[in-house]
């Protein structure tokens, strides 16, 4: 016979065990990103759904004062199976009943779980259709943030370009590519070829005009910082602050599930920073998270170098993935998003389309606060 639910607090320890085991986990879902997210004011703890003694469901949950009230947000979570509509629903409402409990007003979630299924082209594939979660979820007390498309500024992206090794190299080549230099190289080789013309010559390109790829040290973060101000000033994009990424180099970086990489424009003696990009690690996956280049030496592809020199440390490291992230989800060739689009779909990356940010009131100060953003222009 088999037992009940149980939901309760976890340790970090527990949280981390099971986040790294989970099909949807990501790195916000890590004790690690809760040290991160201290340096802006979020508090984190983590709870979770037990059965016959064993943790099922879980999630890190992270909250904010406002106003004396507490908004709770649970940041590419929970993590469970979202099929279970019976888990689905204890986990929902005994989560509801937690943060009410404590003061909370609002719940928010945005899960990685994919919608539709999309080709490189952004085409749908037929087949795929997780309709039927949204529409659980919107039963259990949650406002759908509907279907968006563009670059949000106050919300995870809901459309991503991940690139999977998985579709161009097989479980040999790559287990290969882990154990041998020959077995690396041949596995470069052939995932370059996969690239689009443009990509290959570009990668190349980099290679013949000096262009070379260093890993940043926590003394030198200061170099990726101008470079990716100096990007968010040109695009109209907030960059968070040094301490911020000084926390990624504490928490992530010395753990070996980060890295700052930076591309040089080496000229004799001269080594000139180009471009930069964080990349975080977790489970089979490298998450290309930040990034930026200097406009005046654009004609260098300095990001071309950054992106391959990570795919190649990937290999020799056994990832299976390239998730490239945010992209607009709007595939118009006129429109001012799709050369972003075009980058990552040169690589073979394909497009993921996630279910979006669920929003669930849980007292009247939820409108007021809607409201008073209204008033603020400020869309929440």
């Amino acid at each position: 016979m088999s037992g009940k639910f149980e939901f309760k607090s976890i340790s970090a320890k527990e949280f981390d065990k099971f986040s790294n085991s989970h099909p949807l986990s990501t790195f916000f879902q890590t004790s690690a990103m809760s040290e991160v997210s201290k340096t802006n004011g979020w508090d984190s703890e983590y709870l979770g759904v037990f059965k016959d003694s064993k943790l099922i469901a879980a999630t890190r949950l992270t909250s904010r004062k406002n106003h004396g009230k507490v908004y709770y947000y649970a940041i590419r979570g929970p993590l469970l199976d979202y099929s279970d509509t019976k888990l689905l629903e204890f986990f929902i409402n005994e989560l509801k009943n937690y943060c009410k409990k404590n003061g909370g007003y609002e719940l928010k979630i945005d899960p990685i779980v994919q919608y539709e299924e999309h080709d490189q082209n952004g085409d749908i594939v037929p087949g795929k259709n997780n309709s039927k979660i949204i529409e659980k979820l919107k039963a259990l007390g949650f406002k759908h943030g509907g279907f968006t498309v563009g670059v949000p500024k106050r919300s995870q992206v809901r459309w991503a370009s991940v690139l999977d090794f998985t579709d161009v190299l097989s479980s040999k080549e790559l287990s290969l590519a882990t154990k041998t230099r020959e077995g690396l190289e041949q596995a470069k080789e052939k995932l370059l070829a996969s690239f689009k013309q443009n990509h290959r010559n570009l990668i190349r390109r980099t290679i013949k005009t000096g262009i070379v790829v260093e890993e940043l040290e926590k003394k030198d973060l200061q170099t990726y910082l101008d470079i990716v101000h100096s990007t968010g000033e040109r695009r109209g994009f907030a960059v968070q602050d040094k301490k911020y990424f000084e926390s990624f180099f504490d928490n992530f970086v010395v753990n070996e599930k980060a890295k700052f990489l930076v591309a040089y424009l080496v000229e004799g003696k001269k080594k000139t920073p180009i471009s930069t990009a964080l990349f975080v690690m977790n489970r089979d996956e490298i998450l290309y998270f930040t990034s930026g280049g200097y406009e005046e030496y654009m004609k260098y592809y300095g990001q071309y170098a950054v992106q391959w020199s990570i795919m190649c440390w990937g290999l020799a490291h056994g990832y299976k993935k390239l998730n490239f992230y945010g992209i607009s989800g709007i595939f118009d060739p006129h429109d001012p998003s799709y050369g972003v689009f075009q980058f990552k779909k040169g690589f073979g990356a394909k497009v993921e389309e996630y279910i979006g940010d669920f929003y669930m009131p849980l007292s009247f100060y939820y409108y007021i606060d809607k409201a008073i953003a209204k008033l603020k222009g400020i869309k929440k």
